[in-house]
Formats: structure tokens, C-alpha cells, sequence
């Protein structure tokens, strides 16, 4: 990441929170309910959201995301929250 400072790092975070809250659902089932469809949405929390989260971030000016390498595939009832970041510089 670059520029390699406690400001950006803070301004990443906040901005994969807001990713996170605004993406984020419960994961459905592959079983389609008449009254309910949207229950039968398999879900998986898309990588590219992290991507501009980060390209979003006040100051940003380089990034390289590691982890996930792909989509986070959830299993019904499941929801993406964030876990920890790791900041290294680019």
C-alpha cells in the first residue's frame, strides 16, 4: 500500500466497513420459495468490492490485495463480515 501511513491505513478501514455493511446479506438456499424468493440466492461476498473499497480510501494511492484471492463463497445462512487487515507497503 502507498503511501505507507497510519492515515490511509485508518481511511481503508473505514471504507471496507462501509463495503461490508452495504454488501454484506444473508446468504440464501438453492431451493427456490414461491412467497420468499429472495431466500433462494446463494450468496458470496465479490473481491472487486474490496478492491474499490480500498481504491476508495482517502489518500490511496497504490494497493495490492492478497487475501481473498477469490470471491468468499457463503454457505446458506452465512454473512461476510470483516475480519482483520493487514497493512504491508507496496
Amino acid at each position: 500500500m502507498q503511501p505507507f501511513t497510519t492515515d490511509v491505513q485508518e481511511a481503508i478501514k473505514v471504507e471496507l466497513a462501509a463495503a461490508f455493511r452495504l454488501n454484506s446479506r444473508v446468504a440464501g438456499s438453492d431451493a427456490a420459495i414461491s412467497t420468499m424468493p429472495y431466500l433462494a440466492s446463494p450468496a458470496s461476498f465479490s473481491r472487486s468490492w474490496i478492491w474499490q473499497a480500498i481504491a476508495n480510501a482517502a489518500g490511496e494511492a497504490r494497493s495490492r490485495v492478497d487475501a481473498p484471492a477469490v470471491d468468499v463463497a457463503l454457505s446458506p445462512s452465512q454473512i461476510a463480515t470483516l475480519g482483520g487487515v493487514t497493512f504491508s507497503a507496496v
